[in-house]
């Protein structure tokens, strides 16, 4: 059996050992970082490289060429794979991402390769709008006066999702209001 002292001791140094672990693991995640932000060159970072040493330098301006051919002849063949009907979402994701939002090259690529920009009316026509317009329709022509009538009493209400609503009768068959 431990006494009072080794049980305080042992804790003492358990939880030093505890702060280095987490001391040790926040290092290494800082090296981590640091090695990733050495080895990989941002977009803007591969640019200015590229025009920094522009004045004169033939290598760099072949370097330069090169880059500037691989962009158009990139965006040509996106242009033309997105023309076909069936690779439009394909390619539409694949050229957007989170670099490109980030680099704020979103409206460049959609311009330069012809992808639609998804305006107000088309994110209102997506799937279950006929259905919500045919329930709503179907609903008023419950609700009309000449189909139904309102109960009479304070206590004849329906509540549902926070919407107090009086109880209502069919004055007929929902057949002969069919037919109507």
């Amino acid at each position: 059996m431990q006494s009072a002292t080794e049980t305080r001791i042992f804790i003492s140094l358990q939880m030093k050992l505890d702060s280095a672990n987490k001391k040790l693991a926040m290092y290494r995640k800082r090296i981590k970082r640091m090695k990733d932000a050495l080895s990989k060159d941002s977009p803007k970072a591969k640019t200015k490289k590229l025009l920094r040493h522009l004045a004169g330098n033939n290598s760099s301006l072949n370097k330069i060429r090169r880059s500037l051919e691989f962009h158009y002849a990139l965006i040509k063949q996106l242009r033309l794979k997105y023309k076909l009907k069936e690779n439009k979402k394909k390619v539409s994701h694949a050229v957007i991402g989170s670099v490109i939002r980030k680099y704020k090259a979103l409206s460049y690529i959609r311009s330069e390769i012809g992808i639609r920009n998804p305006s107000k009316d088309d994110r209102k026509k997506k799937k279950g709008t006929k259905i919500k317009r045919l329930r709503v329709d179907v609903q008023q022509f419950y609700e009309r006066d000449d189909n139904s009538r309102i109960t009479t009493g304070v206590r004849q209400t329906v509540t549902k999702l926070k919407d107090k609503r009086q109880k209502r009768l069919l004055l007929d068959t929902t057949e002969n209001l069919y037919e109507k």
